[in-house]
């Protein structure tokens, strides 16, 4: 059984943005509904591909960060390519 943490919002409206950042993060989340609040139920996404890219993203959006280099990360066929940004 994989192991969840339970992460309680003080807000109902915070849910779904907290979900997509933390799904953003290779994370599977569930919302559970406790009135006024709510909490997330959080574990590792099953699969390992969707698990090493969203690692793969965040380290080299993180690598970025530290740059001076005006880079963005596009998905590329099953990798990353690392370009200028759009316009």
């Amino acid at each position: 059984m994989a192991t969840t943490i339970h992460v309680g919002l003080p807000r109902r409206e915070l849910g779904d943005e907290v979900a997509a950042a933390l799904g953003s993060q290779g994370l599977d989340v569930e919302i559970v509904d406790e009135g006024e609040t709510c909490a997330l139920e959080v574990r590792y996404a099953t699969d390992e591909h969707e698990r090493l890219v969203s690692d793969v993203t965040a380290a080299l959006e993180a690598w970025l960060g530290t740059q001076t280099i005006p880079l963005v990360v596009e998905p590329a066929d099953g990798g990353f390519v690392l370009r200028p940004p759009a316009g």
